[in-house]
Parts: C-alpha cells; structure tokens; sequence
C-alpha cells in the first residue's frame, strides 16, 4: 500500500512579544521583519522599559540575545539585521 500526506494548510510562523511594551501577545512573523518591527506592532515600548534590556529567547536552543533599542533603530546597526524565527520570544525588561 501506498500513503500520501498532505497538510491543507499549515501554522504560519509566530513570535511572542512580551514584559514592558503596550500590548503584549503573540504575533504572526512576516518576512523580513526584525525586533524593532515586532516591538512596534506590540504598540511600542511602555514607559518604564529599559531600552538596553531587550532579549530575543530562541525557543529552539534557549538561547537568549541582548539587545539596546537605541542601537537597532539605526539601519546600519547589526541587531537590525537579526532574523527572528518561528517561536522566538523578545523580552522588553
């Protein structure tokens, strides 16, 4: 006998946003988007994060990468070109 699988329609990719920004959650990734992008669709930074206190938790391994706001607004920094991936968590402390 003969099996054929298909999935009809498959889980898009999501990052979770959470801590010190206005709406916190879990948000579909779209290409091409970064930290700064994500944080913004969280409604931005709250007033009593830490600018310099911002992590990417990578759901795969656990690691965890530390970011400065101030840094990846700026287009030529290299956070800005950070990839995000499917299950990540950024952290606003």
């Amino acid at each position: 006998p003969n099996v054929a699988v298909s999935l009809a329609g498959g889980r898009e990719p999501t990052v979770n946003v959470l801590g010190e920004v206005r709406t916190g959650g879990s948000f579909p990734l779209r290409v091409g988007e970064g930290v700064l992008e994500l944080i913004a669709r969280a409604g931005g930074l709250s007033e009593f994060a830490a600018k310099d206190r911002i992590f990417v938790v990578r759901k795969a391994d656990g690691v965890r990468v530390r970011f400065s706001y101030d840094r990846i607004e700026r287009p030529d920094s290299p956070g800005s070109a950070f990839e995000l991936q499917d299950g990540d968590t950024i952290v606003v402390e």
